[in-house]
């Protein structure tokens, strides 16, 4: 039998983060690194029985990122979307893109969508449909986001967008690589992002009254081949392991573990996506309990950032990984309702 040759490897070639810590992947390690949970805010809103618990994203520093025509009327989800994107992919790159010498496919993953517009919208129509807004509607449906940095970055190639629960973002990982594999692309922008809006904190007090809800966004930008000496490579990301009860969950993330290569270190910093809600957080922290090396859960520093909590897990281990923090690392993540998924990603 003739020995298969090894695949091209998948290199991350950027990262950026917008997080309740602040604009910008080094806020987010100065807040895991401090330990400095972010100080939640109470909110309420009008004619609700309670009051909920809330960690905003905190207004930008002024700046050139974010006065891009497209995100004169953009929601949060887009804004947070855009500069984690554009933090991932840095100037020159994306000045190559804008020029058309770079074939950029972007992936956005979301679980709640642009609430915000969404809300907005539809509490017009209800109060007069005859004068709503048109101009609200575009920005209510999921793919708003990802035309928008289409529209940023100049990019006509493949652009998708993936509705799912937390986990949705390992998910989209993998249709990053298959792209860059087919020769689809010649760069994958992956993001996942979130806004607050009581929409989506309200229902996820039905399944935790004393969770804290958070936002924001992170972006991997990956290209085909190693482009340094000093490259991250995302060695592989799991097949989605299904579940539709919590006795399933357990078995769920065990498969996904599972599927892991046997020779990742045991040293490898290990991201969970808990959030601080034992019963949820069980089947995640009970396949993981004897991992002995070091391990983040932003999501209690944090609170729950929905379908940019991974997202976010992802961009600090790429940080942790360039900075020397780590060699390697695992990104677990164990979806709020049918899915679990683990990444391995380590230095060339």
């Amino acid at each position: 039998m003739i020995p298969k040759a090894p695949l091209t490897p998948i290199t991350i070639a950027g990262w950026g983060a917008v997080s309740p810590a602040g604009w910008g992947v080094a806020s987010l390690l100065d807040a895991v690194q401090s330990r400095a949970m972010v100080e939640p805010e109470v909110r309420q809103r009008e004619g609700a029985a309670r009051s909920v618990l809330v960690r905003p994203v905190p207004p930008p520093d002024a700046g050139e990122r974010l006065r891009h025509p497209r995100l004169r009327r953009a929601s949060p989800q887009v804004k947070f979307a855009a500069a984690a994107c554009i933090e991932a992919m840095g100037d020159e790159r994306s000045e190559r893109a804008k020029a058309g010498g770079l074939r950029l496919g972007i992936v956005f993953a979301t679980m709640c969508g642009a609430v915000q517009y969404s809300n907005r919208f539809y509490q017009e129509v209800l109060e007069e449909p005859a004068t709503a807004s048109p101009i609200l509607f575009p920005e209510t449906v999921f793919n708003a986001t990802s035309s928008h940095l289409s529209a940023i970055f100049g990019s006509h190639a493949a652009n998708y967008t993936l509705v799912g629960d937390s986990a949705e973002f390992l998910a989209a990982l993998r249709i990053a690589e298959d792209w860059l594999r087919a020769g689809e692309v010649d760069g994958c922008l992956v993001v996942g992002s979130e806004e607050l809006d009581w929409v989506s904190w309200e229902a996820m007090q039905l399944f935790d009254s004393h969770g804290v809800a958070g936002e924001g966004a992170g972006a991997l930008y990956l290209e085909l081949g190693e482009s340094s000496e000093n490259a991250i490579v995302l060695e592989a990301v799991t097949e989605p392991a299904l579940w539709l009860n919590h006795g399933e969950k357990h078995l769920a993330t065990q498969q996904a573990r599972a599927q892991l290569p046997d020779k990742i270190s045991t040293d490898a910093a290990l991201a969970l996506s808990t959030s601080g809600h034992v019963r949820a957080d069980a089947a995640e922290v009970g396949a993981w309990a004897d991992w002995s090396g070091p391990r983040v859960e932003l999501g209690l520093l944090l609170g729950n950032c929905m379908g940019a909590g991974v997202a976010l897990n992802a961009a600090l281990a790429c940080e942790y990984l360039a900075s020397g923090m780590a060699s390697e690392a695992i990104v677990s993540a164990a979806g709020h309702h049918h899915q679990c998924l683990a990444a391995w990603m380590r230095t060339a």
